[in-house]
């Protein structure tokens, strides 16, 4: 019962924020969802907008989809203008170096790709 109400919250908001940017999502990947968290996001990417979605997180918390990358030392283990955009959403609130996260995640972009932040204080949550 209680995973099938978390589900619900978490496939409600994944909705929400493909309602609110996934028209200025690319039409093909690969897309980066750092900072994944349960993976509803990027399941939900994949599934209704046909994205190759690569999922990193420093833990893995996910309860669909396959696995995140881990991320260990801050440096994101892919190579320059690997993705068509980079998501994070929920999540800048949390390093220590939020700047170096934001420089990482750019690096990791194609130049002119699109990064979505999406923030929120650890309070809020």
């Amino acid at each position: 019962m209680l995973k099938s109400l978390f589900d619900a919250v978490m496939e409600r908001r994944s909705r929400q924020l493909i309602e609110q940017v996934g028209a200025w999502l690319p039409n093909e990947g690969p897309v980066l969802d750092l900072g994944s968290g349960t993976g509803h996001l990027s399941a939900r990417l994949e599934r209704e907008m046909g994205l190759e979605v690569v999922t990193a997180d420093v833990s893995d918390m996910h309860v669909v989809g396959p696995p995140p990358v881990m991320i260990t030392d801050g440096v994101l283990p892919f190579e320059d203008g690997t993705f068509s955009a980079a998501l994070l959403f929920f999540m800048l609130a949390y390093p220590d170096e939020p700047a170096a996260v934001l420089a990482e995640a750019a690096r990791v972009t194609l130049a002119n790709a699109l990064g979505l932040l999406g923030i929120s204080a650890p309070d809020s949550m």
